[in-house]
């Protein structure tokens, strides 16, 4: 079976957004799929982008496939284009998918808001940031962040 037509046969037109999404593997909402086998060497793709490869040629170095339909498991060709990482970026931003969760709601949050005026505290109290980051089990770098204003706002 030729890989276009692997692809196609694997996937759904939904009828409602035109999407044509991927129904095998997903890996984070992307498709992927397995091209000469499993063995190790074979490149494993997202489908979206081996799909933009067979129809448009190659991805050029620096360059993204975005999914101006927001749908990660679509490969509708119609439904992709070409861009940068900033490109993809406005694209999050202008349909309202950016991550909003500040502080410790943020799923990768090291620190809390009760650790916050602790640690300007610290800082005010001549305490080095590393030694503070040690505290927290955090790098100097994001104790820098906090007392800078870089991260935290939020929090008084």
């Amino acid at each position: 079976m030729n890989i276009k037509r692997r692809l196609l046969s694997n996937s759904k037109l939904n009828p409602k957004t035109g999407c044509l999404e991927w129904q095998k593997f997903l890996e984070k909402g992307y498709g992927l799929v397995h091209i000469g086998g499993r063995q190790p060497g074979n490149k494993v793709w997202r489908v979206h982008r081996l799909m933009w490869t067979l129809e448009k040629g190659e991805i050029p170095a620096g360059k993204m496939i975005r999914h101006l339909c927001h749908n990660r498991a679509c490969l509708n060709i119609k439904h992709l284009a070409i861009g940068t990482n900033q490109d993809n970026m406005n694209d999050m931003k202008n349909a309202g998918r950016q991550n909003k969760c500040k502080g410790s709601q943020h799923g990768e949050a090291k620190l809390s808001e009760t650790a916050i005026p602790v640690i300007k505290r610290l800082v005010k109290a001549g305490k080095s940031y590393r030694a503070i980051g040690e505290i927290f089990g955090v790098q100097k770098a994001a104790i820098y962040k906090v007392i800078k204003g870089l991260s935290w706002r939020h929090v008084a």
